[in-house]
């Protein structure tokens, strides 16, 4: 996992318009339990793509496992 948000961070480094690079990226923080960041990400994804659905429903999933962690 940590290549790959190696590789993610890399991607949006070069083109920070990358909203899917940004994507997965807050994917792969969330799965390594970093949910702070990973929404970070999905945040930016909306302001580079407002009606990006995938990150929409990634901020939802992500909001129950706060509530669920709590």
């Amino acid at each position: 996992m940590d290549k790959a948000i190696g590789h993610f961070r890399n991607v949006t480094e070069l083109d920070p318009a990358d909203f899917k690079a940004r994507n997965n990226l807050g994917v792969a923080l969330a799965v390594q339990g970093n949910l702070d960041k990973a929404l970070q990400e999905w945040e930016k994804v909306l302001e580079i793509d407002p009606a990006n659905k995938s990150a929409r429903e990634n901020i939802l999933k992500a909001g129950e496992m706060i509530k669920k962690s709590d």
